[in-house]
């Protein structure tokens, strides 16, 4: 049965711009039509009615970069001095918490996560799991989650060294198993790398040649350990040695790039890779900031991404502006960029790995609308509506959700799940968690 939404404020970032009075008709996973609310209601009175209640409908959100598991990490506190470094913070934090997931903590990390993103108005994810405890089958855990709750998601298994010659091999299989499985249509499969300085030679080979065709997904230069691992190794900076090895490619996903130089960034955007910024994290972990703006404007692809910080894009969104204002000493600096980077530069690198035309509502397009219930005291429109993500919408106004066609939140309630039940459950295996850290 087809599905109308509305009457509300229909922000199409589109060529129809915004809407007014208006309504968005899905058929099965795409858009058919966008035009005023009488208009589709009479055309199409049998369809369902999701019931926007006047507020704003808009594309949903995706979040390019994101570590569902650290979940877990959510309340923990080091029981001894506070880390002083980047490496510290893997050391103490990440790679004790990843050793203590089980399959159980995998899914209900992902289960709990996903729907915290959808909560938010994000309907597409790219994961980068991690757990070497508990490798085989583990990106079944997290599509299972993602099936259920009906979100787009995109998974690769962070493949390393730190945990032996047995541990990387076991990775690698994860990760190609996972590309040649049957999955549903709105779960895609990445092939997932750690970061450089935790690879070899030999290692970052056998993931080239295992990997196929595959879109690689790893983290880059976040902190100095990285450059400086990279220029022992072989001479080279990160960049150049991923790019010798085959890892930098069209559509690589590159986390961070905190501490790259000129020839590093030409060499981004000469390989076509997609560098994912991550703002909360970077700020958190003390790794300075990346050019951003700087690299974008000489030709690297950019998204944003939380690197599981938040499930919140919005207020990602605020925090990159913000980061690039005050570290550039220019008030206002990457307002427009950073919206055009979240509503334009996101969906355009999603859409390619999911396959669907996604960040647009008009007629073809994947059927993936937030519903918020915002009623702004100014007027709203399609050159302003960026401003009113900085200073008007938040996450607490989604209200109703569908993902291809599908309805995953209503009045604010992810559909099919019972939260409080679920929250207890994961209390429970936290615990057992924290206890192996």
């Amino acid at each position: 049965m087809p599905l109308l939404i509305g009457p509300g404020t229909v922000w199409t970032h589109g060529a129809a711009g915004v809407v007014s009075n208006g309504g968005v008709l899905v058929d099965g996973d795409r858009v058919v039509a966008v035009a005023g609310f009488d208009e589709l209601r009479a055309a199409w009175p049998g369809a369902e009615l999701l019931d926007a209640r006047g507020g704003l409908i808009m594309p949903g959100l995706t979040n390019a970069h994101t570590h569902l598991y650290g979940l877990f990490a959510r309340g923990f506190a080091f029981p001894g001095p506070a880390a002083r470094s980047f490496r510290q913070v893997l050391e103490r934090v990440w790679w004790r918490l990843d050793k203590g997931l089980t399959r159980e903590a995998t899914y209900l990390s992902a289960l709990y996560g996903l729907a915290d993103h959808l909560r938010v108005g994000v309907t597409a994810v790219n994961d980068h799991h991690a757990g070497p405890a508990a490798i085989a089958g583990s990106l079944d855990e997290i599509a299972r989650a993602a099936s259920a709750l009906g979100i787009r998601a995109s998974l690769g298994y962070e493949v390393t060294d730190r945990n032996g010659p047995e541990g990387a091999a076991k990775g690698i299989a994860e990760n190609v198993r996972f590309i040649a499985a049957d999955k549903p249509v709105t779960v895609k499969a990445t092939f997932g790398l750690h970061a450089s300085f935790t690879l070899s030679d030999e290692t970052l080979a056998a993931c080239v040649n295992a990997a196929g065709d595959a879109r690689f997904h790893i983290h880059l230069a976040e902190g100095p350990e990285d450059p400086a691992d990279s220029l022992q190794r072989c001479g080279r900076r990160t960049s150049h040695r991923l790019a010798a090895a085959g890892i930098l490619r069209p559509g690589t996903f590159v986390g961070h790039g905190v501490h790259l130089d000129a020839e590093e960034v030409a060499l981004l955007a000469a390989t076509g890779a997609v560098l994912t910024h991550q703002p909360q994290s970077n700020m958190g972990n003390a790794v300075g900031w990346p050019r951003i703006l700087h690299m974008r404007e000489r030709g690297v692809r950019v998204a944003l991404g939380t690197d599981g910080y938040t499930p919140d894009m919005l207020e990602t969104l605020r925090a990159a502006a913000t980061l690039h204002s005050h570290s550039m000493a220019t008030p206002g600096a990457g307002i427009g960029e950073f919206a055009e980077i979240l509503l334009n530069d996101n969906p355009t690198v999603l859409s390619e790995l999911f396959g669907v035309p996604l960040g647009r509502l008009e007629p073809g397009a994947a059927a993936d609308i937030a519903v918020a219930d915002y009623h702004p005291p100014t007027p709203f429109d399609a050159g302003n509506a960026p401003f009113h993500l900085y200073f008007g919408l938040s996450s607490a106004h989604i209200a109703a959700v569908v993902v291809a066609g599908r309805v995953t939140v209503r009045d604010h309630r992810v559909l099919g799940l019972d939260e409080e039940a679920l929250a207890r459950e994961a209390q429970q295996v936290a615990r057992a968690v924290w206890n192996s850290m």
